[in-house]
């Protein structure tokens, strides 16, 4: 027809065409799960099994040579996780304690060792550690209760003062130990649980105020543990 240009039969056919990207996949939701299986510190599902676990304890230095009482109290964070299916969890943990903190006062464990604090005639000690290892645990006839245990390396640091009431002596020191704890708690539902901890430390020596002491202890803690 006249006017109109009949498509070529010689014109190339082409060998690539884009192909449209792919949409991102939005984040998913955890699934829903038992108070026991599935849990996770956020509520998106990263592949991970996460948990935390806020504690209150009760520390006795083995080393009596730890000036003020050496039975310390003090708070603890600890932060689990593992990948779905694996046999072993990786655990992450950060603990403080004070000589002169008890159940009802939990400020000296923050606060600095210092004049102001420790007063003439008077003697003080706090520890601050860092913990890094792995925990396995086992549900006991698939129910709530569930038992555990762990091990792994802590550095902890040492610090006490002392004021005869003419001069101020205070020092600090760290050190490389490792620890070794196990406990059980019960999922109370879906968020969170409640039991106990004991925690042993070993293989730590310090340097304070010109004498070589140990930080090893051994602690007893009540546990409250959190998910999503």
């Amino acid at each position: 027809m006249a006017g109109c240009a009949a498509p070529s039969a010689l014109e190339p056919t082409p060998l690539f065409v884009p192909a449209t990207p792919p949409r991102a996949a939005a984040p998913q939701l955890r699934p829903a799960h038992d108070p026991w299986t599935h849990r996770g510190l956020s509520r998106w599902d990263d592949g991970w099994d996460e948990w935390g676990n806020f504690l209150l304890f009760e520390r006795e230095f083995r080393d009596r040579g730890l000036v003020g009482d050496t039975d310390h109290f003090g708070v603890g964070l600890e932060l689990a996780g593992a990948p779905y299916g694996s046999w072993l969890a990786f655990e992450f943990g950060l603990w403080g304690s004070a000589s002169e903190a008890d159940w009802t006062n939990w400020s000296p464990v923050f606060r600095d060792l210092g004049e102001e604090r420790i007063e003439a005639g008077e003697s003080g000690s706090r520890s601050f550690e860092i913990s890094v290892g792995v925990r396995k645990e086992y549900r006991l006839f698939d129910g709530p209760i569930v038992v555990y245990g762990g091990a792994g390396a802590a550095m902890l640091q040492l610090e006490e003062a002392v004021n005869d009431g003419v001069t101020f002596d205070d020092d600090s020191d760290a050190d490389l130990g490792l620890y070794l704890h196990w406990g059980a708690y019960v999922a109370l539902g879906v968020h969170g649980g409640i039991g106990f901890d004991a925690r042993f430390v070993e293989g730590t020596e310090y340097e304070l105020r010109g004498r070589s002491i140990s930080g090893d202890y051994a602690q007893v803690a009540l546990v409250f543990g959190f998910w999503f």
